[in-house]
């Protein structure tokens, strides 16, 4: 009888699009850089240092793309940030009439996986694309190339 391996296996789940997740990430969920206090790194992205209505959570759709994007912009996130997965539900809770009305997206290329876009989405794109009913990809035309 053959031996049984204990030998530990390393999951890895793929999406449709191709994306590899890992590190306790699952394929419907957002990766959060959280600041060494708990909050979400913010964009700001305001000329106004008063009007914060374009202020906003970062979020990147995997490993790959906050490891691509932080290999080109190391000074861009707090060098004490953790990545976080967050699912769909949690990150919308953030989003209410006090809360930030735009969420920033970095996102790999469908087709170039060196590549990684940007882009802000504030309803009514911002819970079809956090529930992963409209794909980024979809929606790149718009999208600006940080990588």
């Amino acid at each position: 009888m053959a031996k049984k391996s204990t030998r530990r296996r390393h999951h890895h789940s793929r999406s449709a699009a191709g994306h590899r997740y890992h590190n306790g990430q699952r394929p419907n969920q957002w990766l959060v850089p959280l600041q060494a206090d708990g909050y979400a790194c913010f964009y700001h992205g305001h000329d106004d240092a008063d009007d914060h209505r374009l202020c906003g959570p970062q979020i990147f759709c995997c490993h790959k793309a906050a490891s691509q994007f932080l290999a080109q912009y190391p000074d861009m996130l707090p060098a004490t940030m953790t990545l976080n997965p967050m699912s769909p539900d949690s990150l919308l809770a953030w989003h209410s009439p006090t809360g930030p009305q735009v969420f920033y997206f970095y996102y790999c290329d469908p087709i170039n996986r060196q590549r990684v876009y940007f882009q802000g989405f504030s309803p009514p794109l911002l819970q079809p694309v956090l529930r992963f009913e409209r794909p980024l990809s979809s929606l790149i035309v718009n999208a600006i190339v940080v990588v």
